[in-house]
């Protein structure tokens, strides 16, 4: 793991190292049929909270390139698209352990990755121990050869598809904050019961 970028107050973003998968490329022309690629991993990563301290709005953020691509006949028909000869498709889980029970938390998937993506997915908890975060993220890419046209001579002619998927930047994004002592507790309940009195004097 290592600080990328912290907002100046209490917010920080820590890239984790090792959790990405590998880049994937597959082509497909006439020399071929249908190939496809795999690439799987999974992480586990310790954060310690410090005490008096505690950590809230966590989320995963990750982020991808990639590229589909199909040469395609002439004329094409409405069923007639890249992505039905190109494909990619990542997806993401991350759970949480505490002790002796693990949590999972809200992850996802994307598809037909075309340029750059960027995905987050907030746990919806704050932690005040230790923690442990596993990461489970697999890609595949796949493409088929792309029928153009048969000549006079009935020989086929077939175009290339082309799939490629990067996973780039793994990233967690936190806000670390102290935990309000007994004292603060106690200004607040009675700060909000001094509102309320007055609230109901106006009403009166």
């Amino acid at each position: 793991m290592e600080l990328i970028s912290t907002n100046g107050g209490n917010q920080y973003t820590i890239g984790l190292h090792g959790a990405e998968t590998a880049a994937l490329a597959v082509e497909s022309d006439g020399a071929g049929g249908t190939d496809a690629r795999w690439s799987y991993n999974r992480s586990r990563f310790n954060l310690e909270v410090t005490p008096g301290y505690f950590i809230h709005n966590l989320s995963l953020e990750v982020s991808y390139t990639g590229k589909i691509a199909a040469e395609l006949p002439t004329p094409c028909t409405s069923s007639c698209e890249a992505t039905d000869y190109a494909y990619s498709q990542a997806n993401v889980g991350w759970a949480m352990t505490r002790g002796s029970t693990t949590t999972a938390l809200p992850g996802g998937s994307v598809f037909y990755v075309d340029g750059t993506v960027t995905t987050r997915y907030v746990a919806p908890q704050s932690y005040v121990t230790d923690f442990d975060i596993a990461l489970m993220m697999d890609a595949a890419v796949n493409a088929r050869r792309t029928l153009l046209d048969v000549n006079d001579w009935g020989t086929p002619h077939y175009g290339t598809s082309t799939a490629e998927l990067q996973m780039r930047d793994v990233r967690l994004i936190m806000t670390v904050s102290q935990v309000p002592e007994p004292a603060t507790y106690a200004m607040l309940l009675a700060g909000l019961a001094l509102v309320g009195a007055g609230v109901r004097r106006r009403r009166g």
